[in-house]
């Protein structure tokens, strides 16, 4: 049997002057990261996500995750101009009007609320939306929305067409909303699931250009009530609360666990007590960091009219007296 056996190792020497090459090519422009909107962000990664990266933003539900995703969107092509890419999505919460909506209020800067009509649109404002959504599909380069819940298998066919024969050689930015809604067959549980995806995007991030953004959910371990009990460590986002933690730990470049505190009543935020002031005030826990420091907070404001974050300083911090 021994004799048809080819084996696929490669002598490391290859790989230090593909290295070499790498190192060069980033020194001279040749080679960027992926900027994202966030500079706290950016600064704590290399400078934006690596290509071939899986990266994982989990929260629970409302905190903003979607949001998140879609303020990457809406900014990737403007900030980073020198790299040639398309953007792909598996939306299989919102639906695709109900989606884009959302990222029309990003657009124009105008509240969500007012675009639906909550408090009656005018004439005039209604003409702003349809002129500002022509212009962006005239002149922005728009993603490619895949709406229809897939198995794993399904997206792994999909990632196969879209990095190798629609866009063959090109940069692919995925982002998948979210990893919950993946179909599963038959005799699969949501655990096994989530190993398959994982391993899939591993496998298919190690073969082609491309960032991977997979949203998840956090397991309901985080809703104990000894969790919003203020200035608990409990209060902070760990790598177990993450819905199939143990693949997505395993697999992600980058894992961030996204937080509102405020929105659970949390007055004093973990060990140092920052000081929560709105609902509003929002964190990204850097559980896993490959790119820089894991165990980072990186602190926003997050505003629900138009769907996007803003940096913000860290909340001062409230002494302990006991």
């Amino acid at each position: 049997m021994s004799e048809f056996f080819e084996s696929s190792a490669i002598h490391q020497s290859e790989y230090y002057k593909q290295a070499i090459k790498h190192i060069k090519d980033r020194k001279a422009g040749l080679i960027t990261s992926f900027k994202t909107p966030w500079e706290k962000l950016n600064n704590e990664t290399l400078d934006g996500f690596e290509w071939k990266t899986m990266v994982v933003v989990a929260a629970r539900s409302s905190v903003g995750k979607t949001a998140i995703k879609d303020q990457i969107i809406r900014s990737a092509h403007h900030l980073n101009p020198n790299t040639q890419f398309e953007v792909v999505e598996f939306q299989f919460e919102l639906p695709p009007v109900r989606h884009v909506i959302r990222q029309l209020a990003g657009y124009t800067n105008m509240p969500y609320s007012k675009i639906q009509s909550k408090s009656g649109l005018s004439d005039s404002d209604f003409e702003k939306i349809k002129l500002n959504a022509q212009n962006i599909v005239k002149n922005l380069p728009l993603p490619y929305v895949i709406s229809r819940p897939l198995t794993v298998e399904g997206l792994r066919k999909e990632i196969e067409y879209h990095c190798g024969v629609k866009f063959p050689g090109k940069k692919i930015l995925y982002t998948l909303d979210h990893a919950g809604l993946v179909l599963r067959n038959s005799k699969s549980t949501e655990r096994d699931t989530l190993i398959e995806l994982a391993a899939m995007i591993t496998e298919m991030k190690n073969k082609y250009d491309l960032i991977f953004v997979l949203l998840a959910q956090l397991n309901r371990n985080i809703e104990r009530p000894e969790r919003n009990v203020d200035g608990s460590p409990g209060n902070f986002i760990t790598s177990s609360d993450i819905m199939g933690s143990d693949a997505l730990m395993q697999h992600a470049d980058i894992l961030i666990g996204a937080n509102r505190p405020g929105m659970f009543n949390i007055r004093y935020y973990g060990p140092m007590r920052y000081q929560i002031t709105t609902r509003y005030d929002t964190v990204f826990h850097m559980i896993k960091n490959r790119d820089g420091e894991a165990g980072q907070l990186l602190w926003f404001k997050f505003e629900g009219s138009t769907m996007s974050l803003e940096e913000m300083d860290a909340p001062n911090c409230k002494e302990n007296l006991f």
